[in-house]
């Protein structure tokens, strides 16, 4: 009877740890849904409203820059003065320090000289673990030389690495973009 009481345990036992793990799985993925002023994932639990100079891009124009690969726009939008993009892809096998090495290292072969790169560093964006590089890029026509602030975000969840670069010509419009992020409350 005691062998019998433990191999029933053991099977309860694992049957509890198994429903422990299928519930903190990661959901699959599910694209987020867009407005004419934001954007909102239940996927990443988080949403996005765009300041009142920004004009979100149609559904048409962003799945033009999906490709065969898996990318997915999730939404982009923009004014004169500043950019935002965010898409997902599936896991390739850099981690999120490399990929954003790999932004850098493109954008020095492609703009030597150009562009100050900052640390890459963890931050925490609408509940959720980003991974951040901030680049000061300085772009000259021969006349005049602008100043534009990038922010690049990615983080990986389940199977898919998201991106979101912002780009503004001024550190103010940098932070009112920052400010559109916000977190699904449940």
């Amino acid at each position: 009877m005691k062998k019998q009481g433990r191999g029933i345990l053991c099977i309860l036992s694992t049957a509890l740890l198994c429903g422990i793990l299928a519930g903190c799985s990661v959901p699959e993925y599910q694209k987020g849904d867009c407005t004419d002023t934001g954007w909102s994932s239940q996927w990443l639990q988080m949403t996005y409203t765009l300041p009142d100079n920004m004009t979100m891009l149609d559904e048409k124009a962003l799945e033009g820059n999906d490709n065969r690969h898996g990318s997915v726009y999730e939404m982009a939008a923009n004014s004169p003065d500043c950019t935002i993009a965010i898409f997902t892809e599936p896991k390739n096998q850099k981690s999120n320090e490399g990929y954003l090495k790999g932004v850098q290292d493109q954008m020095e072969a492609l703009m030597p000289g150009q562009c100050l790169f900052g640390e890459i560093e963890k931050c925490t964006i609408a509940g959720q673990a980003f991974y951040a590089m901030d680049v000061v890029l300085q772009q000259s026509d021969g006349e005049e030389t602008k100043t534009v602030y990038q922010t690049y975000l990615t983080m990986t969840k389940g199977d898919r690495q998201i991106q979101i670069v912002l780009s503004a010509l001024d550190q103010k419009q940098m932070e009112m973009m920052m400010l559109g992020f916000s977190k699904i409350q449940e």
